[in-house]
Order: C-alpha cells, then sequence, then structure tokens
C-alpha cells in the first residue's frame, strides 16, 4: 500500500467520523431545548469540517499535479478475471475488418477486451472490440492491428497506459499489480507478431499472462527473461510494452 493509497482512506475514516458527530449533533439539536445556540454553531464547525475532507484533497492533487490513485481491483478468480480466447467459436469465424477472421489476426482486440471488461465499466467480448477497432481505423488488414491501437483504444475506455521498452520497468510494474500488454515477436507465441497480456509475477520472476491464442500458453507461468527476449519495438509507437495504469491483485 502505497502513501496515496493510505492518505485516501484516513480521508474516508475523517469523513465517517465528522458525519458521525454531524449526525448526533443534528439530534441534539432536534430532541434537546438547552444550549442550542452552542450546538448550531458545533454543528456548522463539523459541516465545515465535512466539506474541508470530501472537497478538497481532489484540488490539491491537482495543484501539485499529484495522480489520484487507483485502489486496487480484486480479481475475480485465481488468474485473470475475464479471458477471451480468438478461436472460440463465438466470434472465431466473424471478420476482423472486410476480409479477415478473428482467430487468424484478432489478437489485438481479444486483449483489449480483456482489459476493458476487467478493469473497466462495462463488458465487452472481442468480435465488439473487434468492430471498434475497424470503425475507428485500427485495424490493418491482412496484419492485424496497427499498434496504436493498444494505448488509443484503452484510453476510448477511460483506461489509461504508459509505453515502455524497460524490462526493469515492466518487472516492477507486475510487482506492484499492475498489468501490462507485451507486443511478442518471433518465438515460443508467434511466428511473427503477437499480444500477450501480462498481469503478475512471481519471487522466482514467473510470469502470469493470458495468450489470447492459447488457452495452453495462459494455464502455465513463464519465466520474464523470456518474454523480454522475444518481445519486440513498435515502430509506430517506439516501445515493446503498455503498462496499464489499473491494478488488479489475486
Amino acid at each position: 500500500m502505497n502513501i496515496h493509497q493510505i492518505l485516501l482512506i484516513l480521508r474516508f475514516v475523517a469523513m465517517g467520523i465528522f458525519f458521525l458527530l454531524f449526525v448526533i449533533q443534528m439530534g441534539m439539536i432536534l430532541f434537546n431545548n438547552r444550549r442550542r445556540k452552542g450546538r448550531k454553531r458545533r454543528l456548522l464547525f463539523y459541516v465545515i469540517l465535512l466539506a474541508v475532507v470530501t472537497f478538497m484533497p481532489p484540488k490539491i492533487a491537482t495543484e501539485f499535479r499529484v495522480k489520484t490513485p487507483i485502489l486496487p481491483m480484486k480479481s475475480q478468480t485465481a488468474g485473470w478475471s475475464t479471458y477471451y480466447n480468438q478461436e472460440d467459436p463465438a466470434w472465431a469465424k466473424e471478420l476482423y475488418g472486410k476480409t479477415d477472421y478473428i482467430e487468424d489476426t484478432g489478437c489485438g482486440p481479444t486483449v483489449l477486451a480483456m482489459v476493458v471488461s476487467t478493469l473497466g465499466d462495462n463488458k465487452i467480448n472481442p468480435k465488439q472490440m473487434a468492430d471498434w477497432s475497424y470503425e475507428n481505423g485500427y485495424c490493418s488488414q491482412g496484419y492485424g492491428s496497427y499498434h496504436t491501437l493498444i494505448a488509443e483504444g484503452l484510453a476510448a475506455y477511460g483506461i489509461q497506459t504508459t509505453t515502455t521498452n524497460d524490462g526493469t520497468q515492466v518487472k516492477e510494474a507486475l510487482q506492484a499489480g499492475y498489468p501490462v500488454i507485451a507486443l511478442m515477436g518471433e518465438g515460443h507465441f508467434t511466428g511473427s507478431g503477437h499480444f500477450l497480456l501480462l498481469y503478475d509475477i512471481d519471487s522466482k520472476d514467473k510470469v502470469s499472462l493470458a495468450d489470447p491464442k492459447s488457452k495452453e500458453n495462459s494455464e502455465k507461468t513463464w519465466d520474464l527473461d523470456t518474454i523480454l527476449q522475444e518481445a519486440k519495438t513498435s515502430p509506430t509507437t517506439n516501445g515493446a510494452y503498455w503498462i496499464i495504469q489499473k491494478q488488479v491483485v489475486d
């Protein structure tokens, strides 16, 4: 738990205390006629304190450019709470663009659908995300998705990312509970290009991931070094990894 989360918890505790004092004072004013004037002053004092605690922290955070933290979101299963596979019969033969099938080139929309459905406000499946990607110009016909889909697609659903090439940042993000989307080159996961969702790492640097093309790959852990060695830098975004600025923990 970082300092921002601790301050946020203290803020809610203070709000609860001041609200309770407000209710008690209001009750004493309504049901006890004695010393009503002094109690009204205390009531006003508690209202002011409650307002300060409730409304001042966001302003202070904005004024000093402090990013408001997002508390960890509990995953619904032992792994990633929403897993989609692009070869699922429900959408495998659905078109991505005009001629491609989701099972062949839809790893990008499938990964985004997993992230949005877990960390966003709405559930969305790979077909819906593939249609959104195509309609907004992110489908690269015959090749999959333009790499700008990841950051811009998630931003459209209210989820921010940071692009990096630094393996140390990837490890630190996973240790802190922040998922990472990785662009993979030739190796264990693909013969050309592929997106993976990394969501956890253990003390031995074994990574848990969601591979939209392979349930088998998703059911085991992988050495972080393997992923870092096989990841490739996008020529359009100058990064191989997108760190997602929302936490998810088991």
